[in-house]
């Protein structure tokens, strides 16, 4: 028998559902090379997340991908909850809200995607850009060999399968790469293979997920909102109904614990097809067609007074919830999980593939940085992807905890689910997730003269600023490019000449880590660029000076940002604001002369 070939690869991804694609994209935007591998092949499921918050349609937009996902999703601005009427038999209507009643987002509305399309749209952007997905490749082996072979230390034996033939004996490659993402769900075999732990547990109680469309003759008013439903005591006693495109809809059936089990060893159902779960995680013996009996019996219950007919069923199970976090997140800096590979919830906080695609984006630009720029300090930074993401998992289990008590039948209220929403908003729409502090998120010092210091370790706020060189309005997102520099935002003042040599001075070092952007206040009118001609030297590109002013007369759009920041355009020294590659605040610093915040900045993760 020869050999096995050989290849090396700087990143190889394991898995391409939803993390592993965005690992892949964001590795592809920024020019590193990978290789993204998958067991199943093309048409197969693992998941059915469908759920896009807020804060995940702006990574999409810092990708280029948003426009694909809208046009197809379909968007939720609507939260009606339904409670029993008190004398008789069936249920009315006692509350409406803004489904996202925050003024945080970008996207302030949930979007729903079938997880076919979502897969759909990010395979063919890397096809586009060059990438195929290696379908049908079976992880065996992995070591790590950092003495063997230093550059690509760690080394994956894969097999390669057909559709007629997985269980193909011959290992048909050895891939050798710098770094590994697990992205390989929540049974990952990276995961196990390195020994890392799941901590936590599988709630008793199971629950039925339907994807059906309402055919005519639905009485059910509120067909194309969210809907939280309180039914009468029983099986359905509550029901989560979310809108989904093309005028279908998806309903959650919250069951009580289930009887004794009727074999030694249940199974979880995906599309009919039955797998062992060998984790315990999302386990119940019941195929497609007993599922949709069971929950259409819940569902007759509990709509009570209003008829809900269903056709064209293209997916039902009944399942039980693991809420689980890995006890870590990484390897010898070297191999990283993310997605459900390193943690598992329930879908009622609407965070299905959200949390992933927050992991591989925090994890893409960090491997990126380390790859490009050798120094310790840039290698070091790999391990703030688990001190950033590990303890949003640990607040997302007892989110989701609290939550769950909501959906017990036994305990289930709408108007406490709906205020348990509201009150998370910012958590569960991802806008308001914050990082601590670390080399990447640095705490302005005490005395600073700009109002809202808390800004540090959260994503950036959303406001539009006017182009000055052709008054074009354009959101502040979209002038830091998703490209793995670092953005440096200038505030400038009245007296705004003071601090440019503290700033050319670590541009001169760390220039090609940091695009440099000037806002400053005032109208678009009255700015000629032959009176500031020193904004042309090589740190200022004319076409990335911005203006805090009107677009147009009687329009708020375009003014705004130093407000929004709390700066004051005639403080003493500019304002600097340090934008992670991430869109995340690392730092906001007043850059007087003599300040040398901005150089230890870069200094702690450059060197």
């Amino acid at each position: 028998m020869s050999s096995p070939s050989t290849s090396n690869v700087d990143v190889l991804i394991v898995g391409a559902g939803p993390a592993g694609l965005v690992s892949a994209v964001a590795l592809s935007r920024l020019h590193i090379p990978f290789r993204i591998v998958e067991r199943r092949h093309k048409g197969k499921l693992a998941g059915r997340a469908d759920g896009i918050q807020p804060r995940t349609l702006e990574i999409l937009s810092s990708l280029g991908l948003s426009a694909p996902f809208l046009a197809h999703g379909s968007q939720i601005h609507r939260m009606v909850t339904y409670m029993p009427l008190p004398t008789e038999s069936g249920i009315a209507l006692v509350g409406q809200s803004i489904n996202i009643p925050i003024d945080e987002p970008r996207f302030p509305f949930e979007t729903v995607l079938p997880i076919e399309k979502f897969e759909e749209i990010l395979q063919k952007d890397l096809l586009e850009n060059g990438h195929v997905i290696d379908r049908g490749t079976v992880p065996t082996e992995l070591k790590i060999s950092e003495s063997t072979y230093k550059e690509y230390p760690v080394e994956i034996e894969i097999r390669h399968t057909t559709l007629e033939n997985s269980d193909a004996p011959n290992v048909t490659e050895i891939v050798r790469a710098k770094y590994v993402i697990g992205a390989d769900g929540a049974h990952s075999w990276v995961r196990k293979k390195v020994g890392i732990e799941m901590i936590g547990e599988q709630t008793p109680h199971r629950w039925g997920v339907m994807d059906f469309t309402p055919d005519r003759g639905t009485t059910f008013p509120t067909t194309r909102a969210k809907n939280i439903i309180q039914a009468h005591e029983g099986p359905g006693g509550v029901l989560g109904w979310i809108p989904r495109p093309g005028g279908q809809a998806r309903i959650y059936v919250a069951f009580g614990p289930p009887p004794p089990p009727p074999t030694p060893v249940e199974q979880e159902t995906v599309n009919g097809t039955s797998t062992t779960g060998s984790d315990g995680d999302d386990i119940v013996g019941l195929d497609d067609t007993d599922a949709r009996t069971m929950i259409e019996g819940a569902m007759s219950t509990g709509f009570g007074n209003f008829s809900v007919l269903v056709k064209d069923v293209t997916w039902a199970s009944i399942y039980r919830v693991a809420q689980r976090v890995a006890s870590k997140y990484s390897h010898q800096d070297r191999i990283f999980i993310v997605g459900d590979a390193c943690h598992t919830h329930s879908p009622n906080s609407g965070q299905g593939a959200n949390a992933s695609i927050g992991d591989a984006y925090n994890l893409a630009w960090k491997l990126a940085l380390a790859l490009r720029h050798k120094s310790p300090q840039a290698q070091n930074i790999l391990s703030t992807y688990e001190s950033e993401r590990r303890p949003l998992a640990l607040d997302l289990i007892a989110y989701d905890k609290e939550m769950f008590k909501l959906f017990k039948p036994e305990l289930s209220t709408p108007i406490e689910y709906q205020r348990l929403w509201e009150r998370g908003m910012g958590f569960t729409s991802g806008v308001g997730i914050t990082y601590g502090p670390s080399a990447l998120c640095v705490a302005p010092k005490e005395n600073a003269t700009f109002r809202f210091t808390d800004l540090v370790g959260y994503r950036l706020p959303p406001a539009h600023v006017v182009r000055a060189s052709n008054w074009q309005p354009i959101h502040i997102h979209d002038v830091v490019p998703f490209n793995g520099n670092f953005t440096l935002i200038v505030f400038l003042v009245e007296n705004f000449k003071s601090g440019f040599d503290s700033i050319q001075n670590v541009w001169m070092k760390y220039g090609q880590w940091i695009d440099t952007v000037l806002v400053k206040k005032g109208e678009k009118e009255e700015f000629f660029f032959e009176d500031d001609a020193y904004l042309m030297e090589p740190a200022f590109d004319g076409n990335r000076l911005y203006l805090d002013t009107p677009s147009r007369p009687g329009s708020s759009i375009g003014e705004g940002i130093y407000e929004r920041f709390g700066v004051d355009s005639k403080a003493d020294a500019p304002v600097g604001v340090i934008v992670r590659p991430d869109g995340y605040i690392g730092a906001m610093i007043e850059l007087d002369e003599g300040n040398t915040e901005l150089r230890d900045y870069f200094t702690g993760i450059l060197g």
